[in-house]
């Protein structure tokens, strides 16, 4: 395999970001945008080029170094804000912008969430996306907008709930008393998404849409419990995870064989 572009531009370098840049080729030359000045400093310590910006913001530091590269767009909506229009709108005109420069490749990290809650079988990367939630649609929106414009040089990475040696969910609901027990759990370590982003800057434009989930669903009652004693953290308590199990499977398989990738760490409970 040959090194398509030696320039990586992380646009949005926060947690997934940073587990990029730390793993990423010597011989990549890294770029990063980010928010805050005072870690565009420190992240120029680092030897990265690094800069402020924020979705909205003068693109021209982006499209003045974007001829051949490889970006990685990684700045995700947000659970919490409930009118998401401004962040898909500034998402849709950067990639607007970026689709006329002679960018080598786009990968834009989206979400499983895309495909709903509603549903209760396995999902594939031609399933129908059937978003549920504000940033489910933003995020479906989006994709679309990226295959329109860059319908060569573009990967969309479908990531389920990312884990990581620094983050998990269970951290969030130790102690908590929940419901739907029995749904299925969709996650992916930080691992096998630097893994799967490194194939792709090698390989180039997928033009596909593409999955990372793990291999294995337990139901997340039993589940979380599990991570929690692990953890030494107070369990959380679920109900209705004695019913039969629920909700949707990632199956990422067909993504692994394109990629040419083996999980890492395919258990969920090996991810706590």
């Amino acid at each position: 395999m040959t090194l398509l572009s030696n320039h990586l531009i992380l646009c949005g370098h926060g947690w997934l970001g940073s587990h990029i840049s730390r793993q990423a080729s010597q011989s990549l030359r890294l770029s990063a945008t980010t928010r805050a000045s005072e870690k565009a400093k420190s992240l120029r310590a680092k030897g990265i080029n690094a800069f402020v910006f924020t979705l909205g913001d003068d693109p021209a530091p982006l499209t003045e170094i974007a001829d051949e590269a490889t970006l990685v767009l990684n700045i995700p909506a947000g659970r919490r804000q409930q009118d998401l229009s401004a962040y898909q709108q500034h998402m849709c005109e950067l990639i607007d912008t970026l689709a006329d420069t002679a960018l080598s490749h786009l990968i834009f990290t989206s979400t499983t969430s895309v495909y709903g809650d509603t549903t209760s079988s396995i999902v594939t990367e031609d399933t129908p996306p059937a978003p549920d939630t504000t940033s489910a649609h933003a995020n479906a929106v989006i994709e679309a907008h990226l295959q329109r414009k860059m319908p060569k040089r573009y990967s969309i990475l479908r990531l389920a709930g990312l884990t990581g040696p620094d983050r998990h969910p269970v951290h969030m609901l130790a102690g908590k008393s929940l419901d739907k027990g029995n749904k299925k759990i969709n996650l992916i370590h930080s691992t096998d998404v630097v893994a799967a982003i490194n194939v792709l800057i090698r390989k180039g434009p997928m033009n596909r849409v593409l999955h990372l989930s793990c291999t294995q669903h337990p139901k997340r009652g039993e589940y979380y419990t599990a991570c929690a004693e692990k953890l030494l953290l107070p369990a959380p308590t679920f109900s209705g995870t004695d019913a039969p199990a629920t909700g949707k499977e990632v199956d990422a398989s067909l993504s692994l064989a394109l990629l040419g990738l083996e999980l890492k760490v395919p258990d969920p409970f090996n991810m706590c």
